[in-house]
Order: C-alpha cells, then sequence, then structure tokens
C-alpha cells in the first residue's frame, strides 16, 4: 500500500512539474470586461475592450487591446471622448493632446519585441462615415452596446514599412461594461 501511495504521488508531483513549466503556453484573450469586432480592411477583427470615464470630464474613454500570443499588446483602437448617451457621434482626428469634448479616434501598434508605440494612425477626415454609435447604455451596470465605422490613415514618418498607409474597420461592434 505505502509504494502504490509513492507511486502515485511520485506521477502527481511529475505531472505538476511538467504542467508549470510550460513555456509555449498561447494568451488567451479575455473579451469578460467587453470587446470589439469588425471587418479591418476586409479581414475579421476582434479585440478586448476596456470603458472608463474620460480624463477630461464628461463621457468615456474605450480602449480595444489586440495582444499577440504572448499577451503583449501589439495594436490598440482607442476612442477619447465618447458622451454617454444614446445617439450617433462622428468621429475626428484627436489624439487627447488637447482639452476639449470633441469626440475622438486614434489606433498605434506596438513593434513584436518593444513596447514603444510604433505607428500611429489617426481619422481620415475626409471620409464622411466616421462614427461611434451608443445604442443602448445602462448607467447603474455600466453596460454598454454599440457599433462604429473608421477609417484611419498613417502619421507620417512611418516607421514600419510592413503596417498598411489606411485602415478601415467596418461594421463594427461594441459589447462592454465600463468600470
Amino acid at each position: 500500500m505505502i509504494i502504490r501511495y509513492k507511486e502515485v504521488l511520485c506521477i502527481f508531483f511529475v505531472l505538476m512539474l511538467v504542467i508549470s513549466c510550460r513555456k509555449d503556453e498561447i494568451y488567451t484573450p479575455d473579451y469578460t470586461k467587453g470587446f470589439a469586432k469588425g471587418l479591418l480592411n476586409g479581414d475579421n477583427w476582434k479585440a478586448e475592450g476596456r470603458g472608463f470615464p474620460s480624463s477630461r470630464g464628461d463621457g468615456f474613454d474605450i480602449s480595444f487591446l489586440l495582444k499577440n500570443q504572448a499577451g503583449m499588446v501589439k495594436e490598440e483602437l482607442f476612442f477619447l471622448q465618447v458622451p454617454d448617451s444614446i445617439g450617433e457621434f462622428k468621429l475626428f482626428n484627436e489624439h487627447g493632446l488637447t482639452n476639449d469634448t470633441i469626440t475622438g479616434c486614434f489606433y498605434f501598434t506596438v513593434p513584436a519585441d518593444d513596447d514603444a508605440i510604433e505607428d500611429t494612425y489617426v481619422v481620415d477626415e475626409s471620409f464622411d462615415f466616421n462614427f461611434i454609435e451608443i445604442i443602448e447604455y445602462n448607467e447603474s451596470s455600466g453596460k454598454l452596446n454599440g457599433a462604429f465605422n473608421v477609417k484611419l490613415i498613417i502619421e507620417e514618418p512611418k516607421t514600419n514599412s510592413n503596417n498598411p498607409d489606411s485602415l478601415h474597420i467596418e461594421f463594427g461592434e461594441i459589447e462592454l461594461f465600463l468600470n
């Protein structure tokens, strides 16, 4: 009986060691706080979402992160000064550097081996269909459902020649819980 106990214990520890030392684990996106999805330049796109009160007063800011297999941020779509009311709001070329209440949007990429910003994309204001729409917002639960469409152009100078000159996210859907 004691030998069997030792065998089981030994197998258990070996299994625990193998499971805990796996270095090839792939990051699984966490959509529990929300997500955005749509078509990015014609391809399916989905990113983790986070929403929080705007640092400039009314409304809120929304961040959507696309991460690599190691869980490191590789791209981010950011909406600024989104009103906390039902409606459709035009998006402008806004980085959050000014202290205004314009609803803005930008997108950036991060190189695979770094945590600095690689390329930044801003709203192409010549495109007429840049908007974020709040379809449903429950202030007490913080749940928000919405839609968006945005065309972005890269800011010069372009850092990574492999990045496209423009991005178009269409049929965008938002579901998130604001913090």
